[in-house]
């Protein structure tokens, strides 16, 4: 096998968590035993906490081990708007508004935004008289190998 090139780059995984809260009110009934307690005119609140996730990734949909390149937790995060991928800005705008709209009975307690980097590496090579390329991924270097001239070698194992 001869290596001919190889081209580094990035893919990029962002993501969205917003904790949310629901709350419910009922009526709670039971038989009189002659104390009227507060509780049963009023009603017992119940709160319930969500934590709803949504994604958008690069090529790589967020495999192998990553680098965080920003990360912010606040009641409220504002969008990813000065990144040098335009489509993750315009993924992070998206999913601000659709948390925003998808809950609208449901009040947003946190919410969380990471923007993780999982680099890249597109290696063309020639054997055989084939010219053909893999992909080298994630910080723990896995291997993305689908034209590999041979599937089965000695103990190793092609993705």
């Amino acid at each position: 096998m001869e290596i001919k090139d190889v081209v580094p780059s990035s893919a990029y995984h962002y993501s969205l968590t917003s904790f949310c809260e629901s709350r419910k009110t009922e009526w709670k009934y039971g038989p009189y035993r002659g104390v009227t307690r507060v509780i049963d005119l009023i009603g017992a609140g119940v709160t319930r906490v969500m934590g709803m996730v949504a994604s958008c990734a690069g090529t790589c949909q967020g495999q192998g081990t990553t680098q965080d390149v920003h990360s912010t937790d606040n009641q409220m995060v504002y969008p990813v708007t000065a990144f040098h991928d335009q489509d993750v800005n315009s993924g992070s705008q998206r999913l601000v508004e659709a948390h925003l709209r998808n809950w609208p009975t449901k009040r947003i307690l946190m919410q969380r935004q990471t923007l993780r980097a999982v680099p890249v590496s597109e290696v063309k090579y020639e054997w055989n008289d084939t010219s053909t390329r893999f992909w080298v991924f994630g910080l723990d270097h896995k291997v993305h190998a689908p034209d590999y001239p041979q599937q089965c070698c000695c103990g190793c194992t092609i993705l």
